[in-house]
């Protein structure tokens, strides 16, 4: 009740707002993902959505779809700038194909004031036909509204990647297409691991004999560069993914969250993240002080090979000259304890419709061709991602490494579960203390237990 009532009053607040709010947007400056991204409410892929008053059947998907009734303009929309040349190029071969069809590229690179300008398009009906989304903000929460045209019947979902799938089907509905994804892992210096005479380790105990090895020749423990840490982003994040997979994750959350999981450790694959994460901490691996290392500071460490291992996503591969110039790089997946050969992925951006759309049959048109083969090989081989098209190997030197270093990989639905403001903080407390405390970690998961007791969330 209280989060319906916050979301009523903060709509009522945006409808005030939005008609002088909108020519005002602020367009400079940089930021991350909009405050709300995180207001998603999920039961889980199979769930259902009552609000939504938006289904297949009363969507027209006609319009625009051939050239009967002349030239139209088609509005998509990204934040992704850097994308830019890609994108031309690809308007122009959806072009030659569908030339009655004009596209129109908007594109905000501030991902903050992109999303507020959208969410304010939304509410005054001016949203753009296609517009792209992190997978975590919004898709659920605008899938749930009905605010986007379902794509579960499109052609291109016999070969869209199950796991890339799994994200963004809600509701028993597949509501956006990723387009590419990114692993999450350990890039390291190979001349260094030669220089140490180490190989890529699989497993924590050969991690720790490599670190070893590296402190030896005088350089730190693991960089841990990312934005955020603990539960809500990199290690804390990825391990647990890799141990479950993404369905034995997203059960889990589903179940703490309607009180049919009490004990996270009963959880099959859990025990092991925890154990995995616990190790980490007490061998020392990390670089001194990592809690404090930014992205920006952990990259600039690596670059001066003050450390032979980083912790990152594979997308700064494709931009090697700028934070790594002259090294010769390689990745590697988080050895855990469950030694079952994953990694961790993110989307990139998702290509989502508008359902209050006036041309949704061209709009259609476009994503599926994004998601043919020689499309997604053209993008991810130039913006140096990886493909959710079956079938598809993009041509840059570090791709068929990056697909060769596991055997699969899991994806976090990252819908934010019903109750999840109950339990998120106990959940997030139980990670960031093995990550940063060590030592035995079934203490912290009873605790956790009995506040999950006390909240009884089966009958919330």
């Amino acid at each position: 009740m209280k989060r319906l009532i916050a979301i009523m009053l903060a709509l009522a607040l945006a409808l005030a707002m939005a008609g002088c709010a909108r020519d005002q947007a602020d367009n400079s400056g940089e930021g991350g993902n909009v405050s709300g991204g995180n207001e998603n409410s999920s039961n889980g892929a199979n769930g259902n959505s009552d609000n939504s008053d938006k289904n297949e059947s009363s969507l027209d998907w006609s319009a625009g779809a051939d050239a009967s009734g002349g030239e139209v303009t088609l509005r998509v929309a990204t934040w992704r700038i850097s994308d830019k040349p890609y994108y031309e190029e690809i308007i122009r071969r959806f072009r030659e194909k569908y030339n009655w069809i004009d596209v129109k590229l908007e594109i905000n690179g501030e991902s903050s004031s992109y999303y507020s300008n959208l969410q304010a398009d939304i509410i005054n009906g001016t949203a753009p036909d296609v517009f792209d989304v992190h997978p975590k903000d919004r898709l659920a929460t605008w899938a749930k509204e009905g605010l986007l045209a379902p794509q579960t019947d499109f052609d291109y979902m016999d070969s869209y990647d199950d796991a890339a799938k799994q994200v963004t089907t809600l509701y028993g509905e597949n509501y956006a297409f990723t387009m590419a994804y990114n692993y999450f892992g350990f890039l390291y210096n190979k001349d260094t691991f030669r220089e140490a005479n180490v190989e890529v380790p699989t497993t924590p105990e050969e991690l720790k004999a490599v670190v070893e090895a590296l402190k030896g020749i005088g350089q730190g423990g693991i960089i841990f560069a990312a934005k955020t840490w603990g539960a809500s982003g990199g290690i804390g994040r990825a391990v647990p993914l890799i141990c479950l997979g993404t369905q034995g994750f997203a059960d889990m959350q589903n179940g703490i969250d309607n009180g049919s999981i009490l004990d996270i450790s009963q959880v099959p694959g859990m025990s092991e993240a925890l154990d995995t994460l616990q190790f980490y901490t007490d061998n020392d691996l990390y670089y001194n002080a990592w809690q404090g290392i930014t992205t920006e500071t952990g990259m600039s460490l690596f670059a001066q090979e003050k450390s032979a291992i980083v912790y990152g996503g594979t997308y700064f591969l494709g931009e090697n000259e700028t934070y790594f110039p002259g090294l010769d790089v390689g990745f590697f997946p988080i050895p855990t304890f469950s030694n079952n050969g994953m990694t961790y992925a993110e989307g990139a951006q998702s290509s989502c419709i508008n359902a209050s759309g006036k041309n949704l049959g061209a709009a259609k048109l476009w994503v599926e061709f994004l998601a043919t083969p020689e499309i997604s090989s053209y993008f991810c081989s130039h913006a140096k991602m990886l493909s959710t098209v079956a079938g598809v190997t993009p041509d840059f030197p570090e791709a068929e490494m990056l697909l060769s270093s596991c055997d699969g990989y899991a994806f976090m639905d990252l819908t934010e579960p019903e109750n999840s403001e109950y339990w998120s903080t106990g959940y997030d407390t139980v990670i960031t203390g093995v990550m940063t405390n060590g030592g035995d970690w079934e203490d912290s998961v009873k605790l956790f237990s009995k506040k999950l007791e006390e909240y009884d969330l089966a009958n919330v």
